[in-house]
């Protein structure tokens, strides 16, 4: 026979599981405004944030060089970082290409059509159709996370918890 105490804790521990599927099942039925327009003011808010583009790039444009220069590059879950480095890398430039053709948008081309909350986007030249297109930078955002997700999941295959080489799965170049 289970005690009602055992009961409880089990119970708890279902409903502790499942909260997290119960709130995106929550934000997935009844959307709200996701925010993701971000402004950046005066003139040098893009200034900076190009900068932050700029630095960004070039620190993954490094770090998948430095990969692929060592030997580090043998290791699959290394090569799989490498890549998302690379993929960043493009996505940087992709985005500060983006955020200068956003500059020659004019604010008449966002419209608001029946109460619609997010604007509508108005195509009348080669231009809006280049902004329209850069603005898709997750096309590269998602996979380079998804890269380093999958490296970073290797490397525990190859380094579990305690930080020492698991010599079952692979062994570790040395140099």
């Amino acid at each position: 026979m289970m005690s009602p105490r055992y009961r409880y804790i089990r119970l708890g521990r279902a409903v502790s599981s499942l909260l997290p599927v119960m709130i995106l099942a929550e934000a997935a039925v009844f959307p709200g405004s996701a925010f993701a327009i971000q402004a950046h003011g005066a003139s040098e808010g893009i200034f900076v944030h190009l900068g932050g583009h700029v630095l960004f790039g070039l620190a993954m444009a490094g770090l998948g060089y430095r990969i692929h220069a060592t030997r580090l590059h043998e290791i699959r879950a290394w090569r799989q970082m490498a890549c998302g480095a690379w993929l960043l890398t493009a996505w940087n430039i992709w985005a500060i290409a983006g955020h200068i053709v956003s500059l020659y948008i004019p604010a008449s081309h966002f419209i608001r059509l029946g109460g619609n909350m997010a604007p509508d986007f108005l195509v009348v030249s080669w231009l809006d159709v280049a902004y329209y297109v850069l603005r898709m930078d997750h096309i590269l955002c998602v996979p380079a996370l998804f890269c380093f997700y999958l490296g970073l999941k290797d490397l525990l295959k190859i380094f579990p918890g305690t930080g020492i080489v698991n010599h079952d799965h692979h062994t570790y170049p040395q140099g």
